[in-house]
């Protein structure tokens, strides 16, 4: 069957994005599997990109852009649509797999008619998807003419079914790739990192979700404790505003901003804790691989993936969500104590098997299968 399966995938990109790594990663092993694979990107093609396989076809639509005023933003989305719905029409998919609120409000109105299978993938918690209020009003409204909404979350699929009309949610979660894929861009935690300081690491971009300002409140009662540690913040972003916060903290000495890099298997191999601040997240990716990396692990429990993921006092620990109290306590009492930082990192390396490439690329496959022998 996977010989003549046609996915046709529609994504903003396939550069620094949860998204874009996810569609790239299936992509890849869609296409390993016989199918065929059509990625569309609003986005040109750019030099920091997830690889995809040469035998993958990318067809960049160029529709990404900013619009200022709402006669600006009709028109921008009305064009969005006709191109889209034109792709569709052309290319013919027996899937039709899209990614994001917003794409997958296009997709839906630019499917009408078409013989495609219709998935579309929310890729965060639904109701903290970045799309303003008019692009959640219409998915609680469109999305019940997909045939298929995936989530990553069991939390996410409750509000999908209780707050769209969607008829069918599938919950798959995302894979993690091992061992951990690098990319150009590399930095050396050698140059950077401290000689005789133990290594606090968190991975993320350098947005309001992640919550970095909490977690430097944190550090800095863990820190005050337990001074031989030091925080490696790696992401890209403006580091202007979360620099300034250290510094008005005193922690200068103590937390580098990192920027991004191309090799973060090797910072969470010099991790001695790994933290995931975030205030809300979908699957945190950077959760996984740390844990797949052997670290022992700290996270808020916030909506939604830290506790699909942790087993509090087993595999890591679970600070309460949105507490920079709660999260210095947890930051200290593994910094205090190395036996459970090392009984923790060797509960975590197990879920490389949980979130395994072959599981995961299983259950989208299963879940095509069903959809394309189901009659219309």
């Amino acid at each position: 069957m996977n010989e003549n399966l046609h996915v046709l995938m529609l994504v903003d990109g396939l550069a620094q994005g949860g998204a874009e790594r996810t569609a790239a990663n299936l992509g890849n092993e869609l296409a390993a599997k016989g199918c065929r694979i059509t990625i569309l990107t609003m986005h040109p093609a750019s030099d920091a990109e997830y690889p995809i396989e040469s035998r993958i076809d990318r067809i960049n639509l160029n529709l990404h852009s900013s619009s200022s005023g709402i006669v600006n933003a009709i028109w921008a989305n009305f064009r969005r649509y006709r191109v889209i719905r034109a792709q569709l029409r052309k290319h013919n998919g027996d899937i039709v797999l899209s990614f994001h609120t917003t794409n997958n409000v296009l997709t839906v109105l630019a499917s009408k008619r078409n013989a495609s299978r219709l998935v579309l993938s929310e890729r965060c918690h639904p109701p903290h998807a970045e799309a303003s209020s008019y692009w959640h009003a219409l998915r609680k409204y469109l999305y019940r003419y997909a045939d298929s909404v995936v989530v990553l979350s069991s939390e996410s699929k409750r509000w999908i079914e209780n707050c769209t009309g969607a008829t069918r949610v599938d919950v798959i979660p995302n894979m993690v790739p091992w061992p951990i894929q690098t990319f150009p861009g590399a930095k050396n935690p050698a140059d950077v990192v401290k000689q005789n300081q133990k290594v606090l690491l968190a991975v993320g971009r350098l947005v309001v979700q992640k919550g970095y300002p909490l977690l430097i409140a944190a550090f800095k009662q863990a820190s005050a404790v337990h001074p031989d540690w030091s925080l490696y913040i790696v992401g890209a972003g403006d580091q202007l505003a979360l620099q300034k916060l250290i510094d008005e903290n005193e922690l200068t000495a103590l937390v580098k901003l990192v920027g991004a890099v191309g090799n973060v298997s090797d910072w969470y191999d010099v991790a001695d804790i790994y933290v995931l601040s975030s205030v809300s997240e979908g699957f945190p990716n950077s959760l996984a691989e740390a844990m797949a990396a052997g670290n022992a692990v700290v996270s808020f429990d916030c909506d939604t993936g830290p506790r699909d993921m942790i087993d509090h006092g087993v595999n890591g620990l679970l600070a309460d969500a949105n507490s920079a109290d709660s999260m210095a306590e947890k930051l200290m009492q593994l910094m205090e104590s190395e036996e459970l930082r090392f009984k923790l990192a060797k509960e975590s390396v197990k879920i490389r098997e949980t979130y395994s490439r072959q599981k995961i690329v299983a259950l989208w496959l299963d879940l095509f299968a069903d959809l394309t022998r189901k009659p219309r």
